[in-house]
């Protein structure tokens, strides 16, 4: 049960994310490139330093 409930996140967030690059192009590229996917350790392992982050134009 729990390796279908795994599957099923995985194929969903992989459609949003198609989504989403599709509609914000390099910008999601970028915020990808700084937010980890899953899992955040308590010490902030797997983000980038405030200075490596860009901000994104919302319009």
């Amino acid at each position: 049960m729990l390796t279908a409930a795994w599957v099923a996140f995985s194929v969903q967030i992989r459609m949003e994310e198609e989504h989403l690059e599709h509609m914000h192009g390099t910008a999601y590229d970028r915020y990808r490139a700084t937010v980890p996917s899953w899992i955040v350790l308590p010490d902030g392992s797997g983000r980038a330093s405030a200075s490596e982050g860009h901000p994104v134009d919302h319009g």
